[in-house]
């Protein structure tokens, strides 16, 4: 159309040129025009062929752009333009992905918005050389997401060149970087370098345990040729270091004998995969002797579970079997001491069941050794209650470890009563389920004797009643006697008191009978404990000044000489008694130079006598204290002073305890009650 006008336009000025100039010249410029006319349409040819190839490699500029376009953000990896100064430029969406960003909040900004702190410093340190020579160099760096921890990123760069105009010289005006992430790489490099670590630290164990330990350590390969043994092994052996070892076989190191027997023994090891423990094996010492260690040997296995070898572990056990080997023959010894001992020995086990007996149990008591075995020891006793008091008053006192000696009646198989002494000694106390040892004697025909001693001591002592009245009646009357002097008269005085005192005491060894038998009845009257005491002081004078001691009374914190009254309710004579053996036995036992404090006092329920002294009772006898012939370190001592006590305090229903203690002496503590 733009053609068509300009012809149009020229046809006219043609057409008016002819008119002006004549014929001739009208021809002319026909022919010009033409000409003219030609090269325009030649022209526009080519200038339609022209545009058409514009319009093609517009086209194709289109296309291409769109595809780099799609190249570029959905490549694989991230990629940002940046400029010399770390500006980003243009960014791809991976990169934004990656980070959960937008490409906005990307472009525009320094790449180190976007690194995790501690990295930063390294880029710029690092980044100037890299914009430079990006091909020779790569950089890893921790970039830091919108969200969640840092990832490990690798960075790799290349040059953009941008034309200047038409100007043919290129400078260099940014920099492509591709961000490939790393983080699994990095993670797993490090759990490697743990793991490199944690071997390496593996093999300096090992190799110190084999340096160092006494226990002969071994592996071997399926051809039984050792490949690591413990450096103690390898001087057994005669081998300056376990290294000196690897590759040999036991027929390398050992005796052809002992070196046999290892092969057999460890066959099963490799062939099956059996596992063998707590084997017995004998070896040759250095010093040439026969010794013994006890073997553990396990198959080694590979990752497809292929036996491919075996570990074994041995403890040197000489001493042990030589040990046990004694302990054999000691034993056979003591199996015979045990059945040829003329006393009974019960070994009893668990909740005082019987676990072993001798061959003179079954001659004493009747049952053999199975019969009793797992049976409760209370089989023994007379009844029931005897065995719950038994162990009451006995078992507990064995677990401080000492030994308890007790004289109880037991019976045997056909129901005989027989007085028994018995010793009895916890194996470790305080645990006595773990075993308690009593050995057991008949004393019956020694109790014989003693019951009749005692019986003719009652007699005696009944017989003596008549004799003392008279004893008592005679300076009764002789004090009638009107020329007597006075000193006459206070020798007889002295004379009836050591009668009466000798008859109370006459009576009292009736009543103690009675108490052991339970036939004495008790008849309490009121009784002033301030009399009782002054008595016993005086009476008691001459022994404390032999001894060197004082004797200091109080009553509820007063001194006796201020108290005018205390009663009670008790049985006077039993009381004296009881309070003259306690002081006696206080006094006795007191330091040189000391005192005795005898305290009475008073609670809700109870009157209670105290009789402390500074000496200690010896720990031999702390436990059976109350006990019947119970004494030690008395030359004369019968051990029937502290046991009367107990007698009487119980037969007036009351109680007696003992403390005692390297620092605060001894305190015996008697408790009446109201």
């Amino acid at each position: 159309m733009k053609f068509e006008k300009q012809f149009e336009r020229l046809r006219r000025q043609a057409e008016n040129i002819v008119d002006e100039s004549g014929s001739n010249e009208a021809e002319c410029l026909r022919r010009n025009f033409d000409e003219v006319l030609h090269e325009l349409q030649i022209h526009q040819a080519e200038l339609e062929i022209q545009n058409e190839e514009l319009r093609s490699a517009q086209t194709a500029l289109t296309r291409a752009r769109n595809r780099y376009e799609r190249l570029f953000h959905q490549a694989p990896v991230g990629y940002a333009l940046l400029d010399r100064d770390g500006v980003v430029r243009d960014v791809n969406n991976t990169l934004c992905e990656m980070l959960g960003y937008t490409h906005a909040d990307m472009v525009g900004k320094g790449i180190t918005v976007f690194l995790a702190d501690g990295d930063r410093n390294v880029f710029l340190g690092r980044y100037k050389a890299f914009f430079n020579q990006p091909g020779n160099k790569g950089l890893e760096l921790r970039l830091q997401p919108a969200k969640g921890r840092p990832l490990n990123m690798r960075l790799e760069g290349s040059r953009l060149e941008e034309s200047t105009g038409e100007c043919e010289c290129r400078s260099v005006g940014s920099l492509m970087v591709s961000f490939s992430d790393i983080t699994e790489r990095v993670r797993a490099e490090r759990q490697k370098s743990v793991a490199m670590q944690e071997l390496q630290e593996l093999t300096n164990t090992f190799v110190a345990m084999l340096d160092h330990t006494t226990d002969f350590l071994y592996f071997k390969d399926a051809g039984h040729r050792f490949t690591a043994v413990s450096q103690s092994m390898a001087e057994l052996t005669g081998h300056a270091h376990w290294r000196d070892m690897l590759g040999k076989t036991d027929q390398d190191v050992f005796p052809e004998e002992h070196a046999v027997e290892y092969l057999k023994t460890e066959h099963p090891v490799i062939a099956e995969g059996k596992s063998l423990l707590g084997v017995q094996e004998a070896y040759m010492r250095s010093d040439g002797e026969i010794g013994w260690v006890s073997s553990n040997k396990w198959p080694l296995l590979d990752d497809d579970g292929n036996i491919i070898g075996l570990f074994g572990m041995s403890r040197d056990i000489t001493d042990l079997v030589l040990i046990e080997k004694e302990l054999k023959r000691k034993v056979g010894e003591f199996e015979s001491i045990f059945d040829s001992s003329a006393l009974v020995t019960i070994y009893l086990k668990g909740d005082r069941r019987m676990h072993r007996v001798n061959k003179r149990f079954e001659r004493m008591f009747g049952y053999t050794e199975d019969e009793v075995t797992g049976k409760h020891v209370s089989l023994l006793h007379v009844t029931p209650d005897d065995a719950q008091r038994f162990e009451r008053e006995h078992y507990e006192a064995l677990k401080n470890g000492r030994v308890r000696q007790v004289e109880y009646p037991l019976k045997t198989k056909e129901g005989h009563r027989i007085w028994c002494s018995l010793s009895g000694k916890a194996v470790n106390p305080p645990a006595l389920e773990e075993g308690v040892i009593w050995v057991v004697d008949d004393i019956s025909e020694r109790k014989e004797l003693e019951q009749l001693k005692a019986d003719v001591d009652r007699m005696m002592i009944h017989d003596l009643r008549s004799p003392l009245s008279g004893i008592i009646g005679l300076p009764q009357a002789m004090q009638q006697d009107e020329n007597l002097t006075r000193e006459q008269k206070e020798l007889l005085h002295t004379i009836e008191q050591a009668g009466y005192r000798m008859l109370t005491q006459v009576n009292l060894s009736l009543d103690l009978y009675k108490m052991e038998t339970g036939q004495y009845v008790y008849q309490p009257k009121s009784v002033d404990m301030c009399r009782v005491l002054k008595r016993v002081a005086a009476d008691l004078a001459s022994l404390a000044h032999v001894r060197g001691v004082r004797i200091r009374i109080a009553i509820n914190g007063t001194d006796l000489a201020s108290a005018s009254n205390y009663m009670v309710t008790a049985d006077e004579l039993l009381i004296n008694t009881l309070m003259s053996n306690l002081v006696a036995n206080a006094v006795e036992a007191s330091p040189f130079g000391s005192a005795v404090d005898v305290m009475l006092f008073t609670n809700e329920r109870h009157h209670a006598l105290a009789v402390h002294n500074l000496g200690t009772v010896p720990e031999e006898v702390r436990d059976d204290f109350f006990g019947k012939y119970v004494t030690h370190g008395k030359e004369k001592g019968t051990g029937l002073g502290t046991y009367s006590a107990r007698l009487m305090s119980e037969a007036m229903d009351g109680d007696i305890t003992m403390t005692t203690g390297e620092q605060t002496g001894t305190t015996v503590t008697f408790r009446l009650p109201k």
